[in-house]
């Protein structure tokens, strides 16, 4: 285990590589594969009487492969730490140029084994300046920080040499979700391949990797200069079908991580879906995430009942990791995305999670007696007047078989009935699916 996860490598389960073995046949018709990060072989056992070659980096997995299809040549070589080129492996393993030729892996991945393994910047430099008479294939062309990074491209850079063939993989879905980190290879992906077929999966599909992670397998066809969109991109997930779509983010909209104002409440970060912090609000003493609930913080106004940063506060509470609804598989790399503030059904959610937040302050105190609920008003910092003027317009709303205006008094009384914050977390559920939000994968304007 512990040797997996110093190579980034995390196998795939026999029932997720029976499935993508049949999307490679339907759409590739593979007369050669290549499986560079083969580990045991699983995904190719499903390939009988094609040629082909097998690589892993580990040499206690080279007897298993041997026994795999005999038609396949079988090697042990490191294709990052060794830093070798595109154009080496090409002729020692003597890849064919063929429409048909097919690399079919699931490359190892994560940021850990990457500080061992990828190349440091001046390393870079030295290998560029000592080979540049050789075809040139660098990791740090693709960026670092992950080992999916300078496995994959290499992939890509064999099939740019080849001219020719498909390129089938596992990737953190992340990868292709237009994040920063990512973008040097998704850009190469864009540019240079026509999209052909994409499946997402929870991490339960693969050993050790956590079931709420997203695992993409996506299929892509060689292509030079296609210059294809993000937004051509379909996604298949469980009975959905999911497709990147131009949405305004949180984080183009309110600051996050900012040095809080003395005396102010703190909204919790919530840039990313997956973004490990806890999602509630706090007090600015006792603040090491999140960004202070001040209209200084906002970027982009909402026309709305509230003032703008209570609506970014309250929706930092609603999504993400930690969150009333956290979200669904697919979401975990995106970044967060904003509803449509003029669907009525949103001031709603918002409502629902103001009380949820009361709750939850009420039971744990973070806010220092700054929110809380005294002879029939709540108190919100510097917004108590806004937060109260906002819920007399929702006080019918149903809790359980009471109402909100009900709810605030038993907050009060502290006589909270135990299921009120799941029957909230469940309505927002709901309203969410109502709204549509989980209806596209969002990237920036």
């Amino acid at each position: 285990m512990d040797n997996q996860r110093q190579h980034g490598k995390y196998y795939t389960k026999d029932e997720t590589a029976k499935i993508t073995a049949e999307y490679v046949k339907q759409y590739c018709n593979p007369s050669f594969i290549l499986e560079p990060y083969a580990g045991i072989g699983t995904l190719v056992k499903y390939f009988k009487n094609i040629k082909g070659v097998v690589n892993d980096i580990d040499p206690e997995v080279i007897p298993d492969l041997k026994l795999l299809e005999p038609n396949y040549t079988v090697f042990n070589d490191d294709l990052v730490e060794e830093r070798v080129f595109a154009v080496d492996i090409i002729k020692k393993w003597k890849l064919p140029i063929d429409d048909h030729f097919v690399i079919y892996t699931n490359p190892p991945f994560g940021t850990e084994a990457t500080n061992n393994l990828a190349s440091k910047k001046e390393e870079g430099e030295i290998r560029r300046n000592n080979m540049d008479h050789r075809i040139p294939y660098d990791v740090m062309n693709y960026g670092g920080g992950d080992l999916i990074l300078p496995t994959l491209g290499m992939c890509i850079e064999i099939l740019k040499l080849l001219k020719k063939g498909y390129l089938c993989f596992f990737s953190p879905f992340a990868c292709l979700c237009n994040r920063p980190k990512y973008q040097l290879l998704l850009n190469e992906l864009l540019l240079n391949f026509e999209f052909v077929y994409g499946e997402i999966f929870g991490g339960d599909m693969f050993n050790d990797v956590n079931k709420k992670m997203a695992i993409s397998f996506s299929i892509w066809k060689l292509h030079p200069n296609r210059q294809s969109l993000l937004t051509e991109c379909i996604y298949k997930w469980s009975s959905d079908i999911l497709q990147f779509k131009s949405i305004p983010l949180i984080k183009e909209s309110w600051k996050y991580m900012t040095k809080p104002i003395r005396d102010t409440l703190i909204a919790p970060a919530c840039d990313r879906f997956n973004t490990a912090s806890a999602r509630f609000i706090h007090w600015w003493e006792n603040s090491n995430f999140g960004s202070s609930i001040h209209p200084d913080n906002v970027i982009k106004e909402i026309n709305g009942i509230l003032p703008s940063e209570l609506y970014y506060t309250f929706w930092s509470t609603v999504v993400g990791y930690g969150s009333i609804a956290e979200f669904s598989v697919p979401f975990n790399g995106c970044n967060v995305h904003l509803p449509d503030f003029k669907d009525p059904k949103v001031n709603i959610i918002i409502a629902y999670a103001i009380v949820f937040n009361l709750i939850r302050e009420k039971n744990n105190n973070y806010c220092k007696g700054h929110v809380d609920v005294k002879d029939g008003s709540i108190i919100f910092g510097n917004y108590s007047k806004h937060i109260n003027s906002f819920l007399i317009k929702y006080k019918a709303l149903p809790i359980l078989d009471v109402d909100i205006a009900c709810i605030i008094r038993l907050i009060e009384s502290n006589e909270i009935p135990k299921k009120a914050q799941i029957d909230i977390r469940n309505r927002i559920k709901v309203l969410l699916d109502e709204i549509g939000y989980w209806n596209s994968l969002p990237i920036s304007n």
